[in-house]
């Protein structure tokens, strides 16, 4: 599975790198790393992927991987939202609902 993750990563298949920072975070088939999955994310999310969003304002929101920033959790989260991910849309509610 790794190798065919790999081969699209690095042809620049968005999915596969949303992928890669999912495996990092979840840290099932790759040692944990917050750090490099928030690399992967990032890169995805720059790319318009609404996961890869919901999951970089995730980090933003606990500060995993990189400092804590409700501002740029926020941000994500709209991002991501905006294209109807349920999760994003949910993750916002609660975000402006701590407020």
């Amino acid at each position: 599975m790794l190798e065919n993750l790999s081969f699209s990563e690095n042809n620049d298949f968005t999915p596969s790198i949303t992928e890669f920072g999912v495996q990092y975070y979840d840290g099932v088939l790759l040692n944990r790393d917050f750090n490099k999955a928030f690399i992967y994310f990032e890169r995805a999310a720059l790319r318009n992927d609404p996961l890869a969003q919901n999951n970089l304002g995730w980090m933003y929101e606990h500060g995993e991987g990189t400092e804590k920033d409700i501002n740029k959790a926020k941000y994500w989260y709209q991002l991501a939202a905006a294209q109807g991910h349920i999760k994003a849309i949910n993750n916002l509610k609660l975000l402006n609902f701590k407020k």
